[in-house]
């Protein structure tokens, strides 16, 4: 399992896990997905969670692309890093009108993963 540490980041107690490979198809590549996860997690502010345990979450995207739609849901499984239990799943998603360019599917994936990500100290419970 490939870990992704944030220095810094949430007290380092948030850490980006697995990142399954979206659809083929999509036009979007994990490594996308992976490098918002871990710049939305930087904004967390791992002091007010009243669960101060660390965490490891994983996202897997799934995504619908229609002529004028793009729409994209994001699931996120938050686990204990320790034990590997689950403590929350998350399920955001985002969509635009228009034509599905490459461009805009990226943009909507992003969305995705941000809303996605700030849910997450919901889950672990905000003081």
């Amino acid at each position: 399992m490939l870990v992704t540490p944030l220095a810094g980041a949430a007290d380092e107690s948030i850490a980006v896990g697995e990142v399954t490979p979206p659809p083929a198809g999509s036009g979007i590549d994990a490594s996308l997905l992976r490098d918002v996860a871990v710049a939305e997690i930087r904004q967390i502010d791992a002091s007010r969670l009243r669960d101060r345990r660390k965490v490891v979450v994983s996202f897997a995207l799934t995504g619908a692309v229609a002529e004028k739609t793009i729409a994209c849901t994001v699931n996120a499984m938050v686990r204990d890093a320790r034990t590997g239990a689950m403590i929350g799943i998350i399920e955001a998603g985002a969509h635009a009108d228009g034509p599905a360019s490459a461009e805009l599917r990226k943009q909507v994936a992003r969305a995705a993963v941000r809303s996605a990500v700030r849910r997450i100290p919901r889950v672990l419970g905000v003081k």
